[in-house]
């Protein structure tokens, strides 16, 4: 490989790698920044799988420019302007990630790409193409079936509760007990049922479009403790919180997140005044918070099962409302932001619920 002055050079940087990157099973490929233009930055190496996934040969692009090459790129939006990222890790010398790429046209394959943007020092940097394609295709299809599924249910639902009403308004003191206990079971099952929908439908929807923004844990907290300060002071909860980090998250899905795992701790209390324990550590390039509790646990042979859609270890009206949908959700949302989402507990004794969130100054 020669630069455009003739010098032979490891556009990699370090030439063992050379052939583990050859083979790679996903895209590979590094630009260099050779002045402050994102205009400016030059194609210096294009792995073969990058020339398969982009439909374009990257190899008859080798040291031509961005603003050569696709120059429409400098005017894309910050969530997906790629020159501009390009930018930013060579003179920071930090790692990025972009999060589902649109990239295509109607001459080239289209796709959906997450984008590994990897420092390599003087002022080069690797781009690791991840194909998500079917996982955005998946999730649009999901999407799509929850909406309709909510649409085409709920008319029948008001029909039903319709109805209802009307049956009770009719009789009026002529209604017997018993038939008025059988419509309050009619009412609690369209409730129930209407429920269903709305968790269904953010399950599908959960972290979709949302922009990820540096954010305050602790801040975030602050703000489910006051949405939750009624159900908190009827519990006695008392809270022990340990130093917080500032993430790279979604804020809504963070908010929706720490909600549910407060409220089910308020929910499944045992006999005994709640205590919250609210803690975060360093994991590998990421932060783990944790959510822990001393309520009433979860016995081991259930503990994927709360994960499960629809699914609830206790009744309705013992624990409270809900879809049966909370921690699918939170699991959900973690996924979607990169990071990871486990439980212990122990029966009788309580439960900790943690999540990890990448870091992308970690590199």
């Amino acid at each position: 490989m020669h630069d455009p002055d003739g010098q032979r050079h490891d556009p990699v940087g370090h030439a063992g790698w050379r052939d583990l990157i050859e083979r790679a099973p996903f895209g590979v490929t590094v630009w260099r920044a050779d002045t402050d233009q994102p205009a400016d930055i030059r194609l210096i190496y294009a792995n073969p799988r990058a020339s398969a996934e982009s439909g374009l040969s990257m190899q008859d692009r080798t040291g031509r420019t961005v603003g050569e090459l696709f120059p429409a790129g400098l005017d894309a939006p910050p969530a997906e302007n790629i020159p501009a990222a390009w930018l930013r890790v060579a003179n920071s010398e930090r790692g990025e990630t972009m999060d589902a790429v649109h990239y295509g046209d109607d001459e080239h394959p289209q796709g959906w790409f997450r984008i590994h943007f990897v420092p390599l020092g003087d002022r080069k940097v690797a781009s690791v193409y991840e194909n998500v394609t079917h996982q955005v295709a998946a999730r649009r299809e999901l999407e799509q079936f929850a909406d309709a599924a909510s649409h085409d249910l709920r008319s029948p639902l008001r029909t039903i509760s319709g109805f209802v009403e009307l049956l009770s308004t009719a009789l009026g003191q002529d209604l017997g007990e018993r038939p008025r206990r059988y419509l309050q079971h009619i009412r609690r099952g369209v409730q129930r049922m209407q429920g269903h929908l709305d968790g269904l439908l953010a399950y599908a929807r959960a972290g979709r479009d949302a922009a990820r923004e540096q954010v305050a844990v602790e801040s975030v907290l602050a703000e489910v403790r006051q949405a939750l300060r009624g159900p908190l002071e009827q519990a006695s909860a008392t809270f022990t919180i340990g130093p917080l980090p500032t993430v790279t998250v979604p804020r809504v899905a963070l908010h929706r997140l720490l909600l549910n795992l407060i409220d089910n701790a308020v929910k499944y209390r045992a006999d005994r005044p709640l205590q919250i324990t609210v803690a975060s550590e360093r994991a590998q390039k990421a932060w783990r918070i944790t959510v822990g509790d001393n309520g009433i646990g979860i016995a081991r042979e259930h503990r994927e099962v709360v994960f499960e859609m629809f699914r609830r270890l206790h009744p309705v009206d013992a624990r409270g409302g809900g879809s049966g949908l909370g921690l699918a959700i939170c699991r959900r949302s973690v996924e979607m932001w990169g990071g990871t989402l486990d439980l212990r507990s122990r029966e009788g004794e309580g439960t900790t619920i943690g999540f990890t969130v990448p870091d992308p100054d970690d590199t």
